[in-house]
């Protein structure tokens, strides 16, 4: 055993891509602790994380996968605690392209996108509509932003009104 540090725990084992575990450093200036070792699985994310914890593997799960969440709340064993992320996904659109110079068709873009399909497809309705690109827990939030509606035929009039009723091509990258 290696001490980490002072501290009331001293590395046990280390799994490359897989775990490290700490057992109670005996010797702890305090004395010893309650737990008698602490794992933290470095595995890649996934399923297998759930499954551990499911199994009583391990007892804690951070930053679970949005999927996996309706299954932990089912889970009479199970609590589930959550707090609103800094996270706020957006569109950056190249107007060097020459359809995405003309402002009707970056408003169609706008107005073509589902943000609540896209909370409760993608994030499972544990997100919250973004009116601008600071999230609602900034100081610097403005409340009084304005809410972009999803419209997909005033979109598709915009691109026709644009001289784009059938042929407009852009590829999208996301994460």
């Amino acid at each position: 055993l290696y001490p980490v540090g002072s501290g009331p725990f001293a590395l046990e084992e280390y799994q490359i891509n897989d775990l490290v575990r700490l057992r109670r450093h005996e010797h702890y200036w305090r004395g010893p602790v309650k737990m008698e070792q602490v794992v933290f699985d470095i595995s890649q994310r996934g399923t297998g994380t759930l499954a551990k914890l499911l199994r009583n593997e391990c007892d804690v799960l951070s930053s679970p996968i949005s999927s996996q969440i309706p299954v932990i709340e089912k889970h009479p064993n199970m609590v589930l605690t959550a707090t609103p992320a800094m996270n706020v996904a957006f569109i950056a659109i190249n107007t060097s392209h020459l359809a995405l110079q003309d402002v009707r068709v970056r408003q169609a873009l706008n107005l073509a996108i589902n943000r609540q399909n896209i909370l409760d497809s993608i994030y499972y309705g544990t997100g919250t509509i973004a009116y601008t690109l600071l999230p609602p827990s900034s100081w610097a939030y403005q409340k009084d932003s304005v809410k972009i509606r999803f419209d997909r035929n005033y979109a598709l009039a915009l691109l026709r009104e644009a001289g784009y009723e059938s042929e407009l091509t852009l590829s999208m990258w996301v994460p």
